[in-house]
This record gives C-alpha cells, structure tokens and sequence, in this order.
C-alpha cells in the first residue's frame, strides 16, 4: 500500500511534480465515538483536534469548553481508537 500524506493547502503542491491529488472520505469507527469525556472540566469537547502518529502510538491535542474559558487538552492512544 502506498503511504498517504494528507496535504493542506495547495501551497504545499505548488512546486511539487508528478502528484496527484486523491481525496478519501473518511469513516466513522464501529465504536463511534472513540473519545469521550471523562473530566468535570471537559464540559463541552470541541473535537477539531490534530491527531498525530509519533513515537508508536497516537496522539490528540484538541479543546474543550469548561469552568467558563476553552481549555486545550491532549490524548493519547497506542493504536488511535483505545485508550
């Protein structure tokens, strides 16, 4: 399988030769949702978060709604649906 690289802007191709561009929807895990909340203060979960493959594992930085202000908070997973 070919890795994929999920470009954000065409900036990033601009100067690039010989790419093409392949969107893939996405899909909804079976156990949907996968991050739920489990703090006092995560009161409202903004799930527009970066998820990232580093170090063998996963991890989440996205935002929350709580105690009157937004709060950003991180997650981690070793294989980015299990905790």
């Amino acid at each position: 399988m070919t890795p994929r690289t999920l470009f954000v802007d065409d900036g990033d191709l601009a100067h690039t030769h010989r790419v093409e561009r392949v969107i893939h929807p996405g899909r909804k895990h079976a156990e949907n949702p996968v991050l739920a909340r489990e703090a006092p203060w995560e009161e409202k979960l903004i799930c527009g978060g970066t998820v990232r493959h580093e170090e063998g594992g996963y991890r989440m930085w996205y935002q929350s709604y709580g105690r009157r202000t937004y709060l950003n908070l991180y997650a981690t997973s070793a294989d980015g649906i299990a905790r």
